[in-house]
């Protein structure tokens, strides 16, 4: 049994109501350290199914080549250690898309989680700049929130989660199937506490230009920060 080295708030446990499984989606996005108004475009994404006590089903990760800008800034290659060749010789992202659905069928429906709301507005905002449709529905597990609401502490960043948890974060930060990984045992711990992670999102629908980019900096003060 992990040892949760925070309290647990009883009305975050109230009214649970559980997914059957879950799909922890991390994206990874071009990004500047001066984005000067440019647009960013989804070049990773990692995923791990689970089931409803958050147990791994099985994982998926692709690059995506992007459009608007295919070189990747030095910030962002810093930032991500993704090399540009690596995004290249990657599909575009409808093609990436598509394979990460084929891949989820196997598992029925899944409800789309991740930590916190930029992974499903970079989502959405790639899906409109392609002309494809967003699959996900309006249903979406804010685990960052969620977490926040459970130990009664502001929002914090993934890594903070975790150190508060007693758990060590695995492989490299700022790729989108290692954040996916790190993300998926805090959802874990979520649902053997009986915290209510099932919450109804109304579709925002993106807009050019009104995504942000991933944070640069993790900042411990920061409780918004990665």
């Amino acid at each position: 049994m992990l040892n949760v080295a925070v309290s647990i708030r009883g009305d975050a446990m109230a009214d649970t109501a559980r997914p059957n499984a879950l799909l922890v989606i991390d994206l990874e996005a071009t990004c500047w350290r001066k984005p000067d108004g440019r647009r960013s475009e989804i070049i990773e994404i990692g995923a791990i199914a689970t089931n409803a006590e958050g147990v791994s089903l099985g994982e998926f990760q692709s690059f995506v080549r992007p459009i608007l800008n295919p070189v990747l800034s030095d910030f962002c290659r810093e930032l991500t250690h993704i090399k540009q060749a690596d995004v290249d010789k990657a599909p575009r992202f409808p093609e990436v898309l598509a394979s990460l659905l084929e891949w989820t069928s196997q598992f029925g429906s899944l409800t789309f989680a991740s930590w916190g709301a930029y992974d499903r507005k970079q989502l959405l905002s790639d899906c409109e700049l392609h002309g494809v449709a967003y699959p996900f529905g309006d249903e979406h597990v804010n685990i960052k929130k969620t977490f926040a609401q459970m130990v009664g502490r502001r929002p914090m960043g993934m890594a903070a989660a975790l150190r508060s948890l007693g758990l060590d974060l695995v492989g490299t930060h700022h790729r989108a199937l290692d954040d996916a990984r790190n993300i998926a045992p805090i959802l874990a711990v979520l649902l053997a506490s009986g915290a209510s992670v099932s919450e109804s999102c109304r579709r925002v629908q993106a807009q050019r230009g009104q995504v942000n980019p991933p944070r640069p900096f993790k900042r411990a003060t920061d409780g918004n920060s990665d």
